[in-house]
């Protein structure tokens, strides 16, 4: 009988409500449970109110690690949780989106059986606040597509992933990319030749419209997206990113016209 993996969860909020306990129920009532889920506050002023609320999560779900700070940005929260985890797998996980019951003992199924994964993604489905479906999105799931998917957007859903952490170290983990640390990391991650990407054929995570047109459709998560572009241009990435960062910069202008 194979032992499964250990594994953490990695979460960062600036928010202290509803749908962040719907989060971390998620993580909590699923197939494979977490050693852990590591959960970052940031920017949030922790008064009587506050510390009662996270005192409540952290006695209804005793494997939930809370750490605050008042540094805002998702990126930084990300750094100072990954560095926080203990386990060579780490699930990421955004405070409202909903991970599907099966979804961790699938992943580390598959993170077991092909031990050169390093990065791996899900399929997902969008819903609206109500909770309906709108859509089914099915990434590329051979590390080569993704790699060539790479240069004109995002194949990698980030709150969907599952990583081993060491190799995520190695590559100096999320220092980059504010709007989309995500992408920073997955086209710094793309340089290394050890590096594999896949995304496993099924959905499992449930991603709120809301959230894909705050994140996705700003001006400022296209800025940081042509910023990696231009650095893998001019970084010995090769040419092939120049024509991904016109690309990228005709839609940031047509955004901000």
């Amino acid at each position: 009988m194979t032992t499964m993996a250990e594994f953490e969860v990695l979460m960062g909020t600036c928010r202290l409500n509803s749908g962040l306990r719907d989060a971390l129920k998620s993580c909590f009532e699923q197939t494979l449970q977490p050693n852990a889920v590591v959960l970052v506050v940031n920017s949030v002023p922790i008064r009587e109110a506050e510390q009662a609320l996270l005192d409540d999560l952290t006695r209804t779900w005793p494997r939930l690690r809370v750490l605050t700070t008042q540094v805002s940005g998702l990126m930084h929260s990300l750094a100072i949780g990954l560095e926080a985890c203990r386990a060579p797998l780490i699930a990421r996980m955004d405070d409202d989106d909903i991970a599907l019951p099966h979804r961790f003992e699938c992943q580390v199924a598959w993170m077991q059986a092909h031990p050169q994964t390093t990065i791996l993604g899900t399929w997902y489905q969008r819903v609206n606040d109500s909770g309906s479906i709108t859509r089914t999105v099915r990434l590329p799931t051979e590390d080569r597509r993704i790699r060539r998917a790479m240069l004109w957007g995002n194949p990698i859903c980030q709150p969907s992933v599952m990583f081993r952490r060491q190799a995520i170290l190695d590559l100096g983990g999320y220092n980059g990319g504010v709007h989309a640390e995500d992408y920073d990391l997955w086209v710094r991650a793309s340089r290394r030749a050890d590096v594999r990407f896949a995304n496993l054929p099924k959905v499992c995570l449930s991603y709120k419209d809301v959230a894909i047109g705050e994140a996705r459709g700003s001006r400022q998560a296209y800025a940081s997206v042509l910023a990696s572009q231009l650095q893998q241009l001019f970084t010995g990435g090769g040419l092939r990113w120049a024509p991904a960062a016109i690309w990228t910069l005709a839609k940031l202008m047509l955004r901000s016209s």
